[in-house]
């Protein structure tokens, strides 16, 4: 959406006018920048031929204001010479930018000319990529040539959550035409296929992370490559089809913070050449409600609720999301081709309709701790690059406690670092030497710091 800002790669036509028509503010994060736009010149004309001024001087406040809300149709009407057809939509932010997104991709094609139809209209930055941005039409009204010199305009008119689309055409058969090449456009040109992004269609950086740089239990990483990954390869999903097995899975990660869940999904984000939005944060109904409508439009995706206990409790805690969800997973909403993931620290609090109902959600994956022989891949892992001639894995992992996680091994290695930076254990190149004393010294600390909690007041 404009208002969160996205690309630069200004519209290419070298009459756009890109001069900024309000101050920056650096001070203010939801700015918006604006740029004018080149004027249509038979609206400029008819601009100079009406002035509404002398018409509005002896009406009444309820007639100016009705005279307002007419006033651009009425130039509409001068424009293409007779009362022209008209179509009226209201868009969610994610569909509007793929439709701007659209309009500025036909604009380098040299498919359409975009020029502004009065000094309402106006252009923004969208980001259709986390490091690309564009400008494209952000408010106001547009006139659009095509190839063939056919016009049309566009009004957008911005709204809370929404912005309403009207498109004017001279009649019918030129909406017909226009409406045909922009369906096309629209679903050719979607920034978010194959993308990484939120609900509010904010496109995520990851980190360069893969299954390389995750220690999983083959347990887990077999039934995520059975109900995920292949869940998403074209070729799996071909013959799944032909056996008559449903494309669409519904998949939930349940364990205690820090066993892994949040990190293998950033894995699957990273890794899978697949549409994927992720979760966040949910408000009201009508919005879980538009983030699955938006989704079933792509061949392959997923979406990922991160901890979802926090929208969809137990029927008895009185959530409006879980009916809303329940009726989403069994299709009303949804098309047959979409993963549903979920991270949860609890999965019992959700309600039965849900975790026990093959078809919603197919399967509830645990991430237990992990066993000793894992635990000790994971600190030769976290040790990688490092000198550990001195280091007895086997005798550290005896000594650390069972419901260790990954994230706790995690912060032993980085406490034996710091130990060993300490007692300058390292070598001539400033690259710490690890031993068994100082994992066993770091476990120690460790150990003595969750132990001795002191609180903090007056006496």
């Amino acid at each position: 959406m404009c208002d969160t800002v996205p690309e630069n790669d200004p519209f290419d036509d070298d009459d756009t006018d890109t001069e900024v028509v309000q101050p920056v503010d650096d001070n203010d994060k939801d700015f918006v920048e604006y740029f004018k736009l080149n004027q249509h010149q038979r609206a400029k004309d008819l601009q100079k031929d009406f002035d509404a001024k002398h018409c509005v001087n002896d009406l009444s406040v309820v007639e100016k204001s009705h005279f307002e809300d007419i006033y651009t149709e009425i130039k509409f009407y001068m424009f293409f010479g007779q009362e022209p057809t008209n179509n009226r939509n209201w868009y969610s932010y994610l569909h509007h930018n793929i439709r701007v997104n659209a309009l500025y991709e036909l604009n380098q094609s040299k498919k359409i000319k975009i020029e502004g139809f009065d000094a309402s209209s106006a252009l923004c930055s969208l980001k259709i990529g986390s490091k690309k941005e564009v400008l494209v039409p952000a408010t106001g009204s547009f006139v659009i040539t095509l190839e063939d010199g056919m016009e049309i305009i566009i009004r957008l008119l911005r709204m809370t959550g929404s912005v309403e689309w009207a498109i004017f055409c001279k009649d019918s058969i030129d909406y017909g035409k226009w409406d045909k090449m922009f369906r096309k456009a629209v679903k050719e040109y979607n920034q978010y296929k194959n993308s990484v992004f939120d609900q509010e269609g904010t496109f995520i950086e990851l980190p360069s992370v893969t299954f390389e740089d995750i220690f999983l239990d083959k347990s887990i990483r077999d039934s995520v490559q059975t109900n995920i990954v292949d869940y998403v390869n074209p070729l799996k999903i071909e013959m799944k089809k032909k056996n008559g097995i449903p494309t669409r899975r519904g998949v939930i990660f349940t364990g205690a913070p820090g066993t892994g869940k949040t990190f293998l999904s950033r894995v699957l984000a990273n890794t899978l050449n697949t549409t994927f939005m992720i979760v966040t944060n949910l408000e009201n109904l009508k919005e879980l409600k538009n983030i699955f409508k938006f989704m079933s439009q792509f061949e392959h995706a997923i979406l990922l609720f991160e901890d979802i206990d926090i929208y969809v409790q137990h029927r008895s805690l009185g959530s409006g999301l879980l009916p809303t969800m329940l009726n989403a997973l069994d299709g009303v909403e949804v098309n047959n081709h979409l993963i549903v993931l979920c991270t949860t620290n609890d999965v019992a609090t959700f309600d039965d309709a849900l975790k026990n109902r093959p078809g919603r959600f197919d399967l509830i994956l645990p991430f237990n701790a992990p066993s000793e022989e894992l635990k000790k891949t994971m600190l030769r892992g976290f040790c990688k690059g490092k000198n550990v001639s001195e280091v007895d894995f086997k005798k550290i992992v005896e000594r650390v406690p069972t419901q260790y996680t990954g994230a706790h091994l995690k912060e032993l290695y980085i406490s034996a670092c710091v130990l060993a930076i300490e007692c300058d254990k390292v070598d001539e190149k400033d690259n710490v030497i690890l031993t068994t004393d100082l994992f066993m010294d770091a476990l120690r600390r460790i150990k003595d710091g969750s132990e001795n909690k002191y609180s903090i007041g007056f006496k």
